[in-house]
């Protein structure tokens, strides 16, 4: 559940942002190959990798990992689901 979670939030951040998965790897030091496996759910980011999503995107880690993320005009965060 995390996984698909974790991987539905980083699309959406990165979506929103109009970035690349290309993009985001070099923004954060990952691979293209990583970010779509994250993405997918299929492989869960180190703690390492999920704070620097964290940091880049200005979201706290608990909200990434377990937070449901959606835009309208502004970012909407609900922190339990």
């Amino acid at each position: 559940m995390i996984e698909h979670l974790l991987g539905i939030n980083i699309k959406k951040l990165r979506k929103h942002h109009k970035l690349t998965q290309e993009q985001l790897a070099d923004i954060i030091g990952a691979k293209k190959l990583q970010i779509s496996r994250w993405e997918q759910g299929t492989v869960v980011p180190d703690s390492y990798m999920i704070q620097r999503i964290s940091d880049y995107f200005n979201i706290p880690v608990h909200i990434l990992i377990r937070g449901i993320i959606t835009f309208d005009e502004n970012i909407n965060i609900t922190d339990d689901i």
